[in-house]
């Protein structure tokens, strides 16, 4: 038992160690600027050495901010460890990287031969990676997630706590992974290096800044906490307004902005998407909420890169009670900048103001108070152009903000604004400069890398290289948007309770989707917990290559997180003008809650502020069907059934038939649901259907829109000739039936009053003029009945026509099962036209049968028995003919059963349909028949 002692104590000492650590400072800490360089600032004393690293920008524009490394095998950084960095049972490691390259370590302890020391690694361009090796030589599995994004500043951490066994991975402050390993004590009580492991061929190119290295795992909120730590007087409030975060307010504080009718546009640097389009429209702004983080209160620092098209309109405008001012930054004409220090109480002092601006061009401007001294400034391109003293004591910033538009005003700011930055203290002239090239907003091409300080020559503006033109292919795609086109990008869900296995299956599945719309304005996001944009806009000009990236995508099991997913989405993708906005979403519905929100409530938080920008979201179904969380689904799409796609039992041909009729109003999809249909056994067990035809009211209602959407109908009468023939058919048969039905009773009854001639000449006068007045009445009524039924005959041909053209009608008025109330459609008009014409013929065989049956009671006694049978027998033969109704059953029947084999065919996958029951079987053909 000596053991369990001991191993109590060793667990107590350890999360006593823990308990007491919590909130201490770093036990390494390398800032890696231009200050401190690779010293240790913690003062432990392990100071590290730089071979062939250089200082470059770092992450808040600090041009002496970051080293970059070149990634070579000659550049990297050395660490001793004199004991303080062995932090043997639990830790924290954090950084700001910058990749450029593919592979290499961020923080890796050099163990000796037989022993792997923990590192900290990027092992793809996108991959983040952590190994918690044992002390003793364990190495279980890593913690990996693909979070990474390339050319751009990541706030990265992994941390493992030795109590609970577990190992998380940190993006940008956010939990992106997390695996429960059995380690007691972990190998850190090597030296470490950065950059370069030896004996390894994978070296770091990039940019590193701020490494910290605590002997505890941190939470969430000590993660975001340091994450400036290297960074006194970062940003309170950080928008970059580019394709790599969206409106996203990337200092971690939570106040991310929603985009609200803009689009992207080339920024300051260049990039294409580097800045948002606004339309000067009252419906083109960003909304931003305003947690408390952004009530700067005393001192304040707005700063932005504008390029105004207009004007006049609000830049950065915190909104007030009922819509009032606040404090504001402005353009009030096309070349004034204005900014108003409103009081907290409400009142305005004077502005101050500048006409400095210029039209279709990018300026830097800012506005700054320190209530100390009272003053606010106006700065353009880091020179000061206005100053007034105010005195206000505190500053009316506890409210929300938002940009472009004010409510109540009828200015709006037309153009393009790119990286918001807001700041609670007064910057000097030289933090306004060098604010001005913030990491988080220098978006750039992948073989840029950033400038190095400082530099041995001037570097010249690079020539942008002319894109190649594309080497043109077979495929009959074109690049050219038809005006029927939408924007739709495809969100798959990753989580683990996906499965690799159904994740290659809705790849497969999205492939034929995509080849079915037949155009490649589609890209694709992989959402895990961090999404990745996997295949951007237009990075592929021929289906093909586009179908193959789709293919090539790889499955990393990670958390849900759908919202954040969807507002990622939003955020990141040019959405263009005029175009429908479409986001399909393949999930499971195991929805999980963001930043410790509840289970659905994050989801319909995010789906409602995309449904506000104009975007129509979907969900279809991933994975296996015994995990499908149908409400999750329906919160994805905002509460909208009809936007809930169960794959297994829907084509994904169908699927963009009806998202592009129901977006774009058009048919051109449907020929494509025709042409391309390919099995799709999505689960095992999945049946054949045995007979039933049934349709949820969801399916016959895109139905409906599909066959009334104007060309549908046409282009699949045209194409389904033999189908539509078969209507004809079914008509054809039905009237055979009836006229030979007709001629049975009208040769039947003849026959029967020959045959009982003889015994009504023998019967009494009486008697016999009453049965001879029968007989003529029967045949007269026989007579009659033929006329008639070959006049409904020759009524109702018409009316098969007005089935096969106007059959969408029939279809829309099909709220429930398919089959059965399209029969009883089609019957109803049947029995109405039978009705209407045998009106008086029906009155009097009803009569007729009362008055055989009554002479039959009357003079059965003195009837011979082979009269009374002969009576009999014509008393069912004409009750027969109430049956004549029953045609228009027949008919209806025959329709139903055709429309359902055609519903089948389009809208399921390929699973083998129902069996036609007899009569029918013969006489209608396969589905597709032979076009024309």
């Amino acid at each position: 038992m000596w053991w369990k002692v001991l191993l109590s104590a060793w667990l107590v000492s350890v999360a006593l160690s823990g308990a007491n650590a919590q909130g201490a400072d770093p036990v390494g800490w390398w800032r890696l600027d231009g200050q401190t360089g690779a010293v240790d600032v913690t003062g432990n004393g392990n100071d590290g050495v730089a071979v062939g690293a250089q200082l470059a920008r770092g992450p808040y524009g600090d041009p002496e901010g970051a080293f970059e490394f070149s990634g070579t095998a000659t550049s990297y950084i050395a660490i001793p460890n004199n004991g303080a960095l062995d932090v043997r049972y639990s830790f924290t490691i954090l950084a700001h990287i910058y990749p450029t390259g593919d592979a290499g370590s961020i923080f890796n302890y050099v163990g000796d031969n037989n022993v792997h020391g923990v590192h900290f690694w990027q092992t793809t361009p996108q991959e983040l990676f952590m190994g918690t090796a044992g002390r003793y030589g364990g190495l279980p599995d890593p913690v990996t997630a693909d979070v990474l994004q390339q050319n751009a500043w990541n706030y990265v951490g992994g941390t493992f706590d030795s109590p609970t066994g577990e190992a998380k991975l940190w993006h940008n402050g956010i939990m992106v992974g997390s695996l429960l390993i059995s380690v007691f004590e972990v190998a850190t009580q090597f030296p470490v290096r950065v950059a370069v492991n030896a004996d390894d061929g994978r070296f770091f190119r990039g940019c590193i800044a701020c490494i910290q290295l605590y002997n505890y795992a941190l939470t969430q909120e000590q993660i975001l906490a340091a994450r400036d730590r290297c960074f006194p007087g970062a940003p309170v409030g950080l928008w970059p307004l580019n394709s790599l975060y969206g409106a996203t307010d990337v200092t971690g504080n939570g106040n991310d902005g929603l985009p609200v009718g803009t689009g992207f546009a080339p920024g300051p640097s260049g990039d294409p998407t580097g800045a948002f389009q606004f339309s000067g429209t009252i419906d083109s702004y960003i909304d931003i909420p305003n947690n408390g983080k952004l009530d700067v209160r005393y001192y304040y620092t707005i700063l932005a890169q504008i390029y105004p098209t207009g004007d006049a309109g609000p830049i950065f405008n915190y909104v007030g009670d009922n819509n009032d001012f606040a404090v504001h930054l402005w353009q009030t004409s096309p070349q004034q900048l204005f900014m108003r220090t409103v009081r907290r109480d409400g009142t305005w002092p004077d502005p101050v103001s500048a006409d400095v601006l210029q039209q279709n061009a990018w300026n830097y401007v800012g506005g700054t108070y320190d209530s100390s001294t009272g003053e606010a400034r106006l700065w353009y391109n880091g020179q000061l152009v206005g100053s007034l003293f105010i005195d206000v004591a505190e500053v009316a910033s506890q409210y929300p903000v938002r940009v472009a538009v004010k409510a109540d005003d009828p200015r709006y700011f037309q153009g393009r604004i790119a990286c918001i930055q807001l700041y609670d203290y007064a910057m000097t002239q030289e933090q306004i400069e060098a604010a001005r090239d913030v990491g988080w907003c220098q978006v750039k091409p992948e073989e840029e890398v950033p400038p190095l300080l400082p530099l041995p020559t001037p570097t010249p503006t690079p020539t942008p290289t002319p894109t190649p033109t594309p080497t043109p292919t077979t495929t009959p795609e074109t690049t050219t948007p038809p005006n029927w086109d939408i924007t739709l990008i495809i969100l798959v869900d990753g989580s683990s309770s996906v499965g690799r296995d159904a994740f290659q299956l809705a790849k497969a599945y999205i492939s034929h989707l995509i080849e079915c719309l037949g155009y490649i304005n589609v890209g694709l996001v992989y959402c895990k917990c961090e999404p990745n944009t996997s295949i951007s806009l237009g990075e592929y000009d021929n289906i093909p290559d586009l179908t193959t990236a789709v293919e090539e995508v790889e499955f990393y099991p990670s958390t849900t997180r759908v919202g954040h997913c969807i507002h990622y989405t939003q955020c990141t993708t040019y959405w263009q003008d005029d175009v429908p906005s479409v986001i399909l979403v393949f999930s499971d519905g195991q929805i999980f809650g963001s930043y410790g929100w509840g289970y659905y409530d994050d989801v319909a938080f995010f789906v409602q502020k995309a449904m506000n920008a104009g975007i129509t979201i979907y969900a279809a179904t991933i994975g296996r069907s015994f995990f499908w969380d149908w409400w999750g689904l329906l919160v994805i799409t905002g509460g909208d059934d009809s936007r809930v796609v169960d794959t297994t039992k829907e084509d994904p041909s169908w699927l963009i038939t009806i998202i592009t009729i129901e977006n774009c109003g058009v048919c051109i999809q449907l020929i494509k649901v025709i042409e391309i249909k390919r099995p799709y056994p999505w689960e095992e067990d999945t049946e054949p259907n045995e007979g039933e035809c049934s349709f949820e009211p969801r399916i016959l209602q895109q139905a409906c829109k599909v066959f009334t959407t104007p060309g549908c109908l046409q282009d699949l009468m045209m194409n389904f000739a033999g189908f539509w023939d078969s209507i004809g058919d079914i008509w054809a048969d039905v009237e055979e039936r009836t006229g030979s039905f007709i001629d049975d009773v009208e040769n039947g009854v003849e026959a029967l009053i020959n045959g009982a001639q003889d015994a009504i000449n023998a019967a009494g006068e009486v008697v016999r003029d009453g049965v001879q007045n029968i007989v003529d009445n029967v045949r007269s009524t026989v007579s009659s009945c033929r006329i008639s039924a070959l006049d409904i005959l020759s009524q109702l041909a018409p009316f098969v026509n007005t089935v096969r053209q106007n059959i969408q009608d029939i279809i829309c008025n099909i709220i429930s099962d398919a089959k059965e109330r399209l029969i009883d459609a089609i019957s109803e008009f049947f029995e109405g036209l039978v009705k209407d014409v045998f009106d008086v013929f029906c009155d009097f065989l009803d009569g007729l049968i009362d008055a055989l049956q009554a002479l039959l009671d009357a003079i059965s006694f003195i009837l011979p028995q082979s009269l009374e049978d002969f009576l009999n027998n014509l008393l069912a033969k004409a009750r027969l003919l109430l049956w004549l109704k029953r045609i228009a059953r027949l008919f209806g029947e025959g329709i139903g059963w055709l429309l359902c084999r055609l519903f089948w065919w389009l809208i399921r996958p390929f699973v083998p349909p129902f069996i036609y029951p007899a009569p029918f079987r013969p006489l209608i053909p396969f589905i597709p028949p032979i076009i024309g």
